[in-house]
């Protein structure tokens, strides 16, 4: 199955996010990402919806009565 590039880039954007933290991390800044994530949690489930919404609209199955 051929993956589109929006595909692409909703799993290439956090590894960079990761990757860039991990280095942040070693050049000697501390992120703390329990903050992040405690502080930004609604955006990561807007963010992953949207990410999902256009798969859904494309079939025009509703979401919660997809199995």
């Amino acid at each position: 199955m051929k993956r589109s590039t929006r595909d692409r880039w909703w799993v290439g954007i956090p590894l960079i996010a990761i990757g860039a933290m991990i280095l942040f991390r070693q050049l000697g800044y501390d992120i703390d990402v329990g903050y992040i994530f405690r502080t930004y949690w609604p955006l990561f489930l807007i963010w992953w919806g949207s990410k999902e919404s256009p798969r859904f609209v494309a079939t025009g199955v509703t979401p919660l009565l997809d199995p």
